[in-house]
């Protein structure tokens, strides 16, 4: 079988993995180790049980694909991964965790709803560009000391100022051209995601801070 680096790409960067990736990086600057049992809530919840849910619906043949072609199959899976987001945070308020993990997972939740409410107005837009782009942002606002007392910088003191936000524009446009020529995506379905990403991790900051 030949090697398809596009697809390898995709593959490494499957959008639910971030939210797990996020709240690893949060338990270490937390001082807890990134395999902390929170971040085993996390791989459960945004990882495993949406994954089991579409597998469940294409065993049933409700959806055609694991792929999940159908915007209403999309809209759907949105749902069922909106669901389990606020399981984990029913989880992690149930075992006193910080305040931390409740300010990432209302930005997993922001990116889920976005998601349902492009693919309600049938516009496809890219979960894998959505999804790293509000991640690496929300990485970047919190590098010095973010609106909860977050600070990167503590955690990753060898790296250069604003390597979140290098990140975001390197591995957006790499992200973005891999699904754009394994055809996945069009051009603005990309270039709208990286926009609403980039947003998402800003309109996080002003809820929360709106809460606080």
């Amino acid at each position: 079988m030949q090697f398809n680096l596009f697809k390898f790409i995709s593959y490494l960067t499957y959008p639910a993995l971030w939210a797990t990736l996020g709240t690893g990086i949060i338990a270490w600057s937390e001082g807890q180790l990134p395999w902390a049992p929170v971040v085993g809530l996390s791989f459960i919840c945004h990882s495993i049980l949406p994954l089991l849910f579409v597998v469940m619906m294409v065993k049933l043949k409700k959806f055609d694909s694991i792929e999940i072609p159908d915007l209403q199959n999309r809209r759907q899976t949105a749902v069922a991964a909106m669901v389990c987001a606020i399981l984990f945070s029913g989880l992690i308020y149930l075992t006193n965790e910080s305040a931390n993990y409740h300010l990432w997972n209302q930005l997993i939740l922001l990116s889920l709803w976005l998601q349902w409410l492009f693919n309600k107005w049938n516009f496809k837009i890219s979960i894998h560009v959505l999804s790293f782009s509000a991640f690496a942002l929300f990485l970047d606002i919190h590098t010095e000391n973010g609106s909860n007392g977050i600070s990167f910088n503590e955690v990753f003191p060898s790296f250069p100022e604003h390597f979140f936000l290098y990140l975001f524009l390197i591995g957006t446009a790499l992200i973005g051209y891999a699904r754009y020529k394994l055809k996945a995506h069009s051009l603005p379905e990309i270039f709208i995601a990286a926009l609403m990403g980039a947003s998402l991790a800003a309109v996080n900051e002003w809820l929360w801070s709106i809460a606080q």
